[in-house]
């Protein structure tokens, strides 16, 4: 998900909907918006709590891609190679 995306409300409950839209004045605020509050503001915010917060998080800042033995990718293929001392 791009940063200046819109965030996916419809990823979160009702709720919490109402509690971001009320924070940015009824506003669709992008995810890079979101991203940006603190979470000790966000916990202090009635009606957001512990697990309300690793939703938006998930969403803002989403894992890394890992293969199945769990490291992360490379990103650049042939330095994957290379670091496996194999080379083309």
């Amino acid at each position: 998900m791009q940063l200046d995306e819109p965030l996916p409300l419809d990823a979160v409950a009702p709720r919490v909907r109402r509690v971001i839209l009320g924070e940015y004045q009824e506003r669709w605020p992008t995810v890079h918006e979101i991203a940006q509050i603190p979470d000790r503001h966000w916990l202090a915010t009635p009606g957001v709590g512990p697990g309300t917060l690793e939703v938006l998080r998930s969403i803002t800042h989403p894992p890394h891609q890992q293969d199945e033995l769990g490291s992360p990718r490379p990103s650049n293929p042939e330095y994957g190679c290379q670091s496996a001392g194999v080379r083309s």
